[in-house]
């Protein structure tokens, strides 16, 4: 990235993503959270590669508001912050739902399976089945999990992506530089 790995992944931040690998190492019945396992070529792009990694854990990398990289691993956490108010808003805009015809309604899952010799394997789609009666028409999406080698947590996975593919409210705010804190 061009940046030395001290300017990237401070003592604080490197403390932060061993935190989040601890959480990725957790048993959830009976196996880790997330596990991550996959291989890449030199000419494979590095968002390409950094993106696999992050669909294995359903992670989000941001630049946090002093510079490094802050990693998120999905589990709920609950805030500690304090909340954003009145005075941090400058602007906003909402968007309640989205037009039918850009719902998407089944999710199409495969992950690398080690029993059938690290072939792609199908597991069941995870499908919305109030919006496929509301519209009538099933309206899938493939979600290829590469990197994953465990069906449930490729079905976890799948049931995390649905939620976030047709949100009821979504928009964007405009905020004062206090919110910076809160990137991460």
């Amino acid at each position: 990235m061009g940046e030395d790995l001290d300017d990237i992944l401070p003592p604080a931040t490197l403390a932060q993503w061993m935190e989040e690998a601890n959480i990725c190492d957790e048993d959830v019945g009976g196996r880790s959270r997330y596990l991550s396992a996959g291989w890449y070529q030199f000419d494979n792009s590095p968002e390409n590669v950094i993106n696999k990694i992050l669909a294995t854990c359903d992670g989000w990398l941001c630049e946090g508001g002093d510079g490094s990289l802050v990693l998120t691993v999905g589990k709920f956490r609950t805030p500690t912050d304090p909340p954003i108010t009145d005075k941090h808003l400058v602007g906003y805009t909402l968007a309640y739902g989205q037009a039918d015809e850009d719902t998407v309604n089944q999710l199409d899952i495969s992950f690398t399976n080690p029993d059938a010799r690290y072939a792609s394997y199908h597991v069941a789609s995870i499908r919305d089945e109030e919006s496929i009666s509301r519209s009538g028409i099933v309206r899938a999406q493939p979600l290829e999990l590469s990197w994953v080698q465990n069906g449930n947590q490729a079905i976890e996975l799948g049931r995390r992506a649905m939620l976030r593919l047709n949100p009821a409210l979504s928009g964007t705010l405009t905020t004062t530089l206090f919110v910076l804190r809160y990137l991460g």
